[in-house]
């Protein structure tokens, strides 16, 4: 936790205050980030961006737990309990999910829209992570309720970027013209 004081006035410095510590986070997006820690499920394939991606991650201090899957649907299989996740508590809901476009087996935009469909899972943020940045691919993502869609290689503020705008934005279309 970060944690930003104002001490007021220096003893001895006759006629001079200190202003408030300006906060980057406040200046950068707004609004103070949530002290929450955050849990995040990072389901991606190949090593060597898994092994970027989780090095980033560990550079946030606000990045609480990663847990990451070589494919899709291992990860769903953890949020339903089959295979080798049957008859474990699941501990770790994620606050926010990294999710690979083309992975083996069921393909990243199929499990956003598995995700996006269950009741379970459909509230959580899930960032779509790739190295092909077609407008149609992104289009595609965003129809199926993406909250992001990023390139590669992940860079922190943009991973940080995602963390604090992301509660706000809307998942579905907000209601116009009532």
């Amino acid at each position: 936790m970060i944690v930003i004081s104002h001490a007021g006035d220096i003893a001895g410095d006759a006629g001079v205050t200190s202003k408030p510590a300006k906060d980057p986070f406040i200046d950068r997006y707004g609004k103070k980030p949530d002290q929450t820690k955050f849990t995040v499920f990072l389901v991606e394939d190949d090593s060597m961006d898994r092994n970027i991606i989780l090095q980033t991650l560990q550079r946030s201090p606000f990045v609480h737990n990663v847990h990451w899957f070589d494919s899709g649907d291992r990860m769903l299989r953890h949020f339903v309990h089959e295979g080798y996740y049957s008859g474990t508590l699941i501990h770790h809901i994620p606050t926010l999910i990294l999710l690979d476009v083309k992975l083996p087996g069921t393909d990243g935009m199929e499990i956003l829209k598995r995700l996006k469909e269950n009741p379970l899972t459909s509230d959580i943020p899930v960032v779509m992570v790739t190295g092909d940045m077609s407008n149609q691919t992104a289009a595609a993502a965003f129809k199926l309720k993406a909250n992001a869609y990023v390139n590669k290689p992940l860079h922190l503020d943009r991973i940080h970027e995602v963390m604090f705008t992301g509660w706000s934005w809307p998942v579905t279309p907000p209601l116009t013209g009532l």
